[in-house]
């Protein structure tokens, strides 16, 4: 009768345990529903963040850091992120600074993001795995994934001496309570020990403890991986490390505690972390491949998110030429759509806040969502999967004493050596020099940049624009005079402006008739 009992007991709470687990589990799924197609609202280090693109070795194409600030990336990440996992966020960013070069790269992320987009059961059942992978100790897994190792001290082999030292101490104090003092001597003496070792490794500790939560969602998130298999020998040996995982709120705080306390005295994490250190080498890039696999599933993931949060978007149409319907800014809200149609080199010309600068970002924002998340914000976008750099937010170097006007010209001399037919993005070229300079530089720089590249220019400079006819076409916008000053409507004209709305201006700011008339001649 007692045995039935029992397991009537342990029926029911196997039961219980079940009832609750599903709960939880329906619980989390109608989060992640609610949360579908909604922009993330949530403060970013991006420190972390961007820590996955900063230690990779990229030997092909990255946005550099002036497109980058150029091109505001950075709050093109924050609006794109609608990520679970910080690993995710960490893979997403280093898409967006580092797209792929090939289109068949670019067609396989389009793929899963279908994929996630047409699947909920599956994408649900994905972001449930990744949701465990989103403590903030976990951007310091790919810290551990490029740390370099310092090497072996030479009293790590003599530990062994330690253990056995404080193990005979404490069984002499049966026999004597003068023990006690050696005994509190080696407490201290391991005490120290483990805490050098702790600073002397920085945060490799946290990184281990979160290296097998990230071997675990791999391996249900793509069972055939066979770095998942090689992985399994060396997760197996960090179990010591995962009890500070097992014991992370507070409930289980005190025992914590208690394992933290033990692994001090007896030295144990020392040797288990120069054991790891060994023989980690030989699973770096397995490790790094089940870190890029999962934070790839849960880029796709975020990217589908967007989408679906993003009222006009389309898949890029990849051809030599642009040819884009509608294009808008991603993050101007109501931002006005534009056309344009080049088969060269493009000129811009119009006066100040009529557009220009927001529309050659807008070409470049969109040129670089193409190439990392196959995604375009415009009715229909065809253009050539390119490398794009800018100059657009050129500063003086007050610290070291250059110029605005020097700081363009090196600027400039980067875009000379690109390789292949990049996209260059160049805001009002050379405006810290004067006019005369400015025309007979700019000029052959440009006519330079057009034979190997394509370029998108701005200028005020009519007289640049006479140079260039044979290399570039010419686009402009406008503006009228109203009783208020300038009125803009931001579309781009084909063709060259040579409107004087801004002598205009004069009048309607009633500045005296002998200025308005000297401006005018």
């Amino acid at each position: 009768m007692q045995l039935i009992l029992l397991l009537l007991t342990v029926a029911a709470g196997v039961l219980l345990a079940a009832y609750i687990a599903r709960r939880r589990q329906s619980t989390l799924y109608l989060l992640l529903k609610a949360q579908w197609g909604r922009k993330k609202e949530q403060r970013r280090d991006m420190g972390h963040v961007s820590s996955f693109f900063r230690y990779r070795a990229h030997t092909d194409y990255t946005v550099d850091d002036q497109t980058a600030r150029d091109l505001d990336i950075d709050d093109l990440f924050a609006r794109i992120d609608h990520t679970t996992s910080r690993i995710g966020q960490q893979v997403l960013y280093d898409r967006l600074r580092h797209p792929p070069g090939a289109i068949a790269a670019v067609r396989d992320f389009e793929t899963r993001v279908a994929a996630f987009s047409e699947d909920e059961p599956h994408r649900l059942a994905c972001q449930a795995q990744l949701k465990t992978l989103g403590r903030p100790d976990d951007y310091h897994i790919v810290d551990f994934l490029f740390f370099h190792f310092p090497g072996e001290p030479a009293w790590v082999k003599y530990l062994w001496l330690l253990q056995a030292a404080l193990v005979v101490s404490v069984a002499a104090i049966a026999i004597t309570k003068a023990a006690v003092i050696p005994v509190m001597l080696l407490c201290a003496l391991n005490f120290g020990l483990h805490y050098k070792t702790k600073q002397r490794f920085h945060s490799f500790y946290v990184a281990l403890g979160r290296i097998g939560s990230l071997y675990a969602v791999a391996r249900r998130l793509a069972t055939d991986t066979a770095a998942v298999t090689r992985c399994k020998r060396l997760i197996s040996s960090l179990w010591l490390f995962n009890l500070n995982s097992l014991f992370y709120s507070e409930m289980t705080l005190p025992i914590g505690v208690l394992i933290e306390l033990l692994k001090i005295v007896t030295l144990a994490e020392v040797r288990a972390t120069y054991s790891v250190c060994q023989k980690f080498d030989t699973y770096r890039e397995d490790l790094k491949e089940l870190y890029t696999h999962v934070g790839d599933l849960d880029a796709a993931i975020s990217v589908a998110s967007y989408r679906a949060a993003s009222p006009i978007w389309c898949a890029p149409i990849w051809s030599n030429d642009i040819h884009i319907s509608q294009i808008r800014h991603p993050l101007i809200d109501g931002c006005v759509p534009n056309d344009i149609h080049a088969g060269r080199s493009v000129f811009i010309n119009g006066t100040n806040m009529s557009g220009k600068t927001t529309f050659i970002r807008t070409i470049g924002i969109n040129a670089i969502m193409a190439r990392a998340i196959g995604t375009c914000h415009a009715q229909r976008a065809c253009l050539p999967i390119t490398d794009v750099y800018s100059s657009i937010r050129i500063a003086d170097d007050t610290t070291g004493g250059v110029s605005y006007y020097f700081q363009e010209l090196l600027r400039l001399r980067e875009f000379v050596d690109k390789p292949g037919r990049p996209l260059f993005l160049i805001d009002e070229i050379l405006n810290g020099t004067n006019i005369y300079d400015r025309t007979r530089i700019a000029g052959s720089v440009l006519s330079y940049l057009a034979a190997q590249a394509q370029v998108m220019v701005t200028s005020h400079d009519v007289d640049l624009a006479g140079r260039l006819q044979d290399q570039y076409d010419f686009y402009y916008f406008t503006e009228t005079v109203g009783s208020t000053g300038l009125e803009f409507d931001y579309h781009i004209r084909s063709g060259l402006s040579t409107d004087r709305n801004a002598v205009k201006l004069l009048t309607v700011l009633d500045f005296p008739a002998k200025i308005v008339a000297d401006a005018s001649e």
